[in-house]
């Protein structure tokens, strides 16, 4: 396994909230919860993000002139960026903004890992971007910080699952019937013997 920050360590290497800004707990555990769905694109896609960090209006330093971007990407070379920037909390308010509206903004900032600029190839990787991860959540693999499944996947049908011991008993007799009958078809024997 890869060592964090090493160049084959395909993820969102570090988050950085602004700590003079109330709730900053909060802001922190936003950014956490968006590199742990980022993580599983980043890792499919082999590209790395080294930064992700929250921008302000309070805080010009990393928002320039632009007070209404919702973020913004500092590219690192082929499939990585330097440093990823979400607009986290409303201006002036400092009113959380939804985690959906925070993920939608690092689909984009991912796609210009890619494409610097807003062309049609940038907003079909950011479609592709979008739908890989709806895919992988779907299929239940999308996978958290804790190592564990997020979401999605199949619930398991309890009357399937759990059967009582006479169905677990048909279900077996009827599955080793239908070896036997596939061994007869395919000429018996042992293979390797």
């Amino acid at each position: 396994m890869a060592k964090r920050g090493t160049l084959d360590d395909n993820t969102v290497w570090k988050v950085e909230e602004i700590k003079k800004i109330p709730n900053s707990d909060e802001a922190r555990k936003l950014l956490l919860r968006v590199k742990e769905h980022a993580d599983n694109v980043l890792k499919a896609r082999g590209w790395k993000v080294k930064r992700l960090i929250e921008i302000c209006c309070c805080e010009r330093k990393n928002m320039g002139t632009n007070l209404g971007v919702g973020g913004w990407c500092r590219g690192d070379g082929p499939g990585a960026a330097h440093t990823i920037a979400l607009r986290l909390r409303r201006p002036r308010s400092h009113d959380f903004v939804s985690f959906e509206h925070c993920l939608k903004v690092m689909w984009h900032e991912m796609a210009h890992i890619v494409h610097g600029n807003h062309s049609a190839a940038f907003y079909q990787e950011m479609d592709d971007i979008a739908r890989h991860y709806e895919l992988i959540k779907s299929k239940g693999q999308l996978v958290g910080l804790d190592g564990f499944p997020i979401g999605g996947g199949r619930n398991a049908d309890p009357q399937r699952h759990n059967p009582s011991r006479a169905e677990g008993r048909a279900a077996g007799l009827k599955a080793a019937e239908a070896r036997a009958k596939k061994q007869r078809v395919m000429g018996g024997g042992r293979l390797g013997g």
